[in-house]
């Protein structure tokens, strides 16, 4: 349905985390406000909540400088593309979710046509960019921030800030596990391991977690190893980095619903379903990012790994002054959950892992940590951002 002027807002989400959280702030302004309608860059999520999709964003998740500048005449002729259709509709507000390299830009062209914009999941400047505090500050309206830690530094740079809660406190522990979806047994070892939702991370960190799981096969022979399948990722870039192994794609859960399945090798891939499969599991191994954050509010102990190319690790190097990279020890400030980052320990790796197993004390730990972490986030973001919205914007 297309929207008419100053009645719709324009919501932009360029990669499936953010996709996923617009689309709950959309449903719930649908009934808040179910005058105004919406017109998105983003995805599937978004569709589903009713979003009018201009510009599908299956193609614009990227990592680190060189993915950026590979697909920077992409993303200008995208721009230029949603630009277009914002100014010829004129909408009384725009949300930009997440994504901050490209939000930044379109928030400086939205400003000029003299559209409010509200940046909803702020930037993480505190980490790598506090030289684009002023930037943030002239370009958006309001800042909407899901980590409760960041208020302190977004006040000191006199930023319209405000702290939403968790987009993923809601879902996380409001979901029924149900590992008969997946083919699994109540007594079964279940592994999930989340190389990120890009084809960059999965090239990255894939090949480290081939070499660690043989490592935890050996001391838990009748471990299963699940991987879910972003929607933003076709199975292939799995596929290409496992050659030569045996592929089976007649299992029992082959097929449920909007779960699909295929068995290369010791791994189980399943297409949708990330959270439903994290809650499956027994322990993870995570990226560093929102998943590591899921995991805590759904009580999976975790290990944290993540790879990158050198260029960009040397980077990261200079640009982030951080003890952690993990949300979850980033909000508890302590190294609750191991993180092995770029040059990694394969049997380390594999040791911890398997103490998330069978250690009881270890893993009585770690639980008690993601507590702290759940009265921390309490809240319902979506709802508060809306909220937050509607007061700004005096609907």
């Amino acid at each position: 349905m297309k929207t008419s002027e100053n009645s719709s807002y324009f919501i932009s989400a360029g990669e499936h985390s953010g996709d996923i959280i617009g689309a709950d702030l959309v449903a719930v302004l649908k009934t808040t406000n179910p005058e105004y309608g919406s017109f998105a860059f983003g995805g599937s999520y978004l569709k589903a909540a009713g979003a009018e999709i201009i510009f599908s964003n299956e193609s614009y998740g990227v990592m680190g400088i060189g993915g950026v500048f590979s697909k920077l005449p992409e993303f200008k002729q995208m721009a230029d593309i949603l630009l277009g259709e914002i100014e010829r509709r004129r909408p009384k507000f725009a949300v930009l979710v997440d994504y901050p390299g490209f939000h930044f830009y379109l928030a400086e062209r939205l400003s000029l046509l003299g559209i409010p914009v509200i940046q909803y999941v702020a930037p993480k400047l505190w980490a790598w960019g506090e030289g684009r505090a002023n930037k943030l500050r002239s370009y958006f309206k309001l800042v909407l921030g899901v980590l409760p830690f960041e208020q302190p530094f977004f006040k000191k740079h006199n930023i319209n800030y405000q702290y939403v809660g968790s987009p993923h406190f809601n879902r996380c522990t409001q979901l029924k596990v149900n590992r008969e979806l997946f083919g699994l047994k109540t007594e079964d070892k279940v592994l999930a391991l989340l190389p990120g939702s890009r084809p960059e991370e999965i090239a990255y960190i894939f090949p480290y977690l081939k070499k660690i799981v043989p490592l935890i096969k050996k001391a838990i022979p009748q471990i299963k190893i699940v991987i879910p399948v972003a929607d933003s990722i076709d199975q292939n870039n799995f596929k290409s980095l496992l050659p030569g192994e045996k592929e089976i794609t007649s299992l029992a859960l082959h097929d449920f619903g909007s779960f699909q399945s295929i068995k290369i090798g010791d791994f189980i891939f399943v297409k949708g379903g990330s959270l439903e499969i994290m809650a499956s599991a027994n322990a993870a191994i995570v990226a560093s990012g929102t998943a590591t954050l899921e995991c805590a509010l759904l009580d999976i102990p975790l290990c944290v790994i993540y790879a990158m190319s050198q260029s960009s690790y040397y980077f990261a190097q200079k640009s982030v002054k951080l003890r952690f990279v993990s949300l979850v020890n980033l909000i508890l400030n302590k190294p609750l959950v191991k993180e092995f980052i770029q040059n990694i320990s394969i049997g380390e790796c594999a040791e911890e892992v398997i103490a998330l197993f069978n250690d009881n004390e270890r893993i009585a730990n770690i639980k008690e940590g993601f507590d702290k972490i759940r009265k921390k986030i309490a809240q319902d973001s979506s709802f508060e951002a809306a909220m937050a919205i509607k007061d700004h914007m005096s609907f």
